[in-house]
């Protein structure tokens, strides 16, 4: 019981430092390369932190790495607009189009809407 214990607060360390880097990697330096890869870190001690899974997601974004995102994002229903941004960027509008239908059309929010306009554009 006892090592347990001991595990979960080396976890809880190890994840404190991994994020006190993410931080940096984002706000001092702006290397998503770096996003990418200490969120993936991270992932690999908390693989179900959305703040980890975000991260990741935004910086494969925002470094035109749209498959690593799309794989990050899964089959995840959280990331609706970044998955249909990923298809899109990608050439992929028929899929992207279903993505956006599945969402009933009152639950749909305003970037869907708008991704949905482009797409038909």
């Amino acid at each position: 019981m006892a090592s347990a214990a001991g595990g979960d607060a080396k976890a809880a360390e190890q994840l404190d430092h991994l994020f006190r880097k993410l931080h940096g990697a984002i706000v001092e330096d702006e290397d998503m390369g770096a996003v990418m890869d200490l969120a993936e870190q991270i992932l690999k001690v908390s693989p179900k932190d959305q703040d980890a899974t975000r991260c990741l997601i935004v910086a494969a974004i925002r470094d035109s790495k749209f498959a690593r995102a799309l794989k990050a994002i899964g089959s995840s229903k959280d990331f609706a607009f970044e998955q249909t941004y990923c298809l899109y960027r990608t050439n992929k509008d028929a899929e992207c189009l279903a993505k956006i239908r599945a969402v009933p059309a009152n639950k749909r929010s305003a970037a869907l809407q708008h991704m949905e306009g482009q797409v038909c554009y």
